[in-house]
């Protein structure tokens, strides 16, 4: 009896004074607020970030009695939402509370996509074959354009700013995947360093606009992986690099070759409405599911906010693997059909920098991103005051464009 009450007494004390004995179960849960369109509607940067921290206060304030010290919150002002450590009893109050539009898991089941890679053992081209086939060069020679001037984001797996086709091409580093300590730009996976060469490498013909700077979000660590807390952060901090909002020092577009298979994941809806508002004009890899044939534009490539870039190859062909559209949005009772992937450019067999040194060829969608990137960059230098409509028809004016799957 003794022996039972002494276990008793024990099982008791680990109760109380371990913190966390009782908190196992947490997880991490992002809780997003319903909000109103007008939020969005104002030309001033330092104001629509004011409108979307002070309406993420006025909600979080229904929710106060689940924000504790166990629950680590990250305040997601740029999606309406915040990040939470939460019980399963919690989540489900919390989805009966007015204002919350969804909750759901901060894990992600986006991953580094790669198709096909060959080291660079010879010399690479003066010129690579998909900077050529965009008559890139023209562009520089004729028009002096290059990029100089434009601020471009990228959210990879960082970039490996000592290659020399990199040196002094990233103005600003910040890594979210937790796995690096300092602030100078750096990749431990590869994917970045490759999709950042595309964009502005200064060596081997390998970058459609070398003038253009960096602002470099690491979302994925060494093995590929990221969770949804990682990239909305990431989204958000693009919208204000320098944690300043009476200052706008937002990059004009961001580069994400990157992308999921849930084709009903809505988490990343409501940050790209208001990378829209604030003018930073959003460009995503396709996806490379065009094995499966049609609907197979990754999200968030798949939003009507959003473009979506597909993949050609050397002899002007759809890339097999590049995913296709249509894709179909319902709005209340209405639905409606777009053509996606909305520009297509060159991703197979794509040489660019190889984040160990020297150059590296891959495929895929997430190749034909960074180029459209480049060439958004150059028709921003030449014409500053164009909106994200007038981009995407100039694109689709100076590209061969492919729909495919329609």
């Amino acid at each position: 009896m003794r022996i039972f009450r002494s276990f008793i007494i024990i099982v008791l004390l680990l109760t109380v004074y371990i913190p966390g004995f009782a908190y196992t179960n947490l997880e991490r849960t992002i809780v997003f607020f319903e909000r109103s369109p007008e939020i969005l509607n104002t030309r001033s940067h330092t104001i629509l970030i004011k409108n979307l921290k002070q309406d993420l206060e006025f909600h979080k304030r229904k929710i106060v009695s689940f924000m504790d010290a166990k629950s680590n919150p990250n305040d997601l002002w740029a999606a309406s939402a915040i990040v939470l450590n939460l019980s399963q009893e919690q989540i489900s109050k919390l989805k009966s509370i007015t204002g919350v539009d969804f909750v759901t898991s901060a894990k992600s089941d986006i991953k580094v996509p790669f198709i096909r890679k060959k080291i660079m053992k010879s010399p690479v081209l003066e010129i690579q074959w998909g900077i050529e086939k965009m008559r890139v060069p023209k562009v520089w020679e004729e028009l002096d354009i290059d990029g100089s001037g434009i601020v471009i984001g990228h959210m990879d797996s960082g970039v490996a700013s000592t290659h020399q086709a990199l040196k002094g091409q990233v103005i600003r580093f910040k890594d979210f995947s937790m796995s690096i300590d300092g602030d100078i730009s750096v990749d431990d996976q590869g994917h970045g360093t490759h999709t950042a060469g595309s964009i502005v490498g200064k060596t081997n013909g390998i970058g459609v606009a070398p003038g253009a700077k960096l602002v470099v979000a690491k979302i994925f660590d060494a093995g590929g992986g990221s969770t949804a807390e990682w990239i909305l952060s990431a989204m958000q901090w693009m919208l204000d690099p320098d944690q300043d909002f009476s200052t706008n020092d937002a990059p004009k577009l961001v580069s994400n070759s990157w992308g999921s298979s849930n084709y009903f994941d809505k988490k990343y809806w409501g940050i790209l409405e208001t990378w829209n508002a604030a003018g930073i004009i959003p460009v995503f890899s396709a996806g490379n599911n065009g094995y499966s044939g049609s609907k197979t534009i990754s999200i968030p490539a798949a939003y009507p906010h959003c473009f979506a870039v597909g993949a050609t190859t050397i002899s002007d062909t759809h890339a097999r693997f590049s995913s296709c559209g249509p894709v179909t949005w319902t709005n209340g009772l209405d639905e409606k059909v777009y053509i996606k992937p909305d520009v297509s450019a060159p991703g197979d067999y794509i040489v660019s920098a190889n984040y160990e040194g020297g150059y590296v060829s891959l495929s895929g969608t997430s190749m034909a991103c960074p180029y459209v990137a480049g060439i958004i960059a150059l028709i921003l230098q030449a014409n500053p005051g164009l909106g994200v409509e007038e981009i995407r028809k100039t694109l689709q004016g100076f590209l061969d464009i492919y729909d495919f799957g329609i």
